[in-house]
């Protein structure tokens, strides 16, 4: 698919055929040809749909970044599960221990994965903010990670004062996830927008630029026309001159 290309449409094929009738294939030097060029690569309808790849593009990168939060969101959901469970007053030292393990895994893995969640090479879950050029200038600020990060830090399954603490913690960080997720999908909702609305501009760009070419086209060939019947109208009058003169030769001879 190509996104940044001009729409060919049958402008094109009008020109050609309509140039093969009346100048045997050979096209009007300012005519025709020359207004579907034009009209095919009209720089406002070109820059819209230039618009419309940026905002489909940042769309694509605020959908990878839902991605890695619902990913997330799993991981942080077991996290709830472990703390709930070493929050039990019956647990044994040696099974809160074995949930501490797999607590730490868990928030080492968010940690990588806020870090490192990337979308053609440029950070996608650290909270910068980027001005991209669609419809228009749109501000779009990243979802961040750390916002989450920020309250799992030392959750301790340990005992079970520390537990019932940490599972206060993974509720906290449980909203804070759900508000960038919010933040993700408006988002992508206003960029997939305001592309639909360049590419939907581009189009009308199109059809008026192609509306116009055909005027200019049906004006070159009648132009033509006439220039042809002139020719003709010169062509029967040298005719006729010639002859005069020659009936004139004869007669003087």
């Amino acid at each position: 698919m190509s996104m940044i290309g001009p729409n060919i449409d049958m402008t094109g094929a009008r020109a050609v055929n309509y140039s093969s009738q009346t100048t045997g294939g050979n096209l009007i030097k300012g005519g025709p040809a020359t207004f579907v060029t034009a009209a095919q690569t009209n720089p406002e309808a070109s820059i819209a749909r230039a618009g419309s790849t940026n905002g489909y593009s940042g769309a694509m990168r605020q959908d990878t970044a839902a991605a890695v939060l619902d990913q997330a969101g799993q991981m942080i959901d077991r996290l709830g599960e472990l703390a709930a469970r070493a929050s039990d007053g019956t647990m044994s030292g040696s099974d809160r221990q074995a949930m501490q393990v797999e607590a730490d895994q868990l928030t080492g893995g968010l940690q990588d994965m806020f870090s490192n969640a990337n979308f053609g090479g440029q950070a996608i879950l650290q909270g910068d903010t980027h001005v991209l050029n669609v419809d228009g200038a749109i501000n779009i600020t990243d979802a961040d990670g750390g916002n989450v990060m920020t309250h799992l830090s030392g959750l301790d399954l340990t005992t079970q004062a520390g537990a019932t603490t940490a599972l206060g913690q993974v509720k906290n960080a449980s909203g804070e996830l759900t508000i960038e997720k919010v933040k993700t999908a408006n988002n992508g909702a206003a960029l997939s927008r305001a592309s639909d609305i360049a590419n939907v501009r581009a189009a009308n760009i199109d059809a008026v630029s192609s509306r116009q070419s055909d005027a200019s086209i049906l004006q070159a060939i009648e132009k033509l026309a006439l220039t042809r019947v002139e020719q003709a109208k010169m062509s029967t009058i040298h005719q006729k001159m010639r002859a005069m003169k020659i009936a004139t030769v004869d007669t003087l001879m």
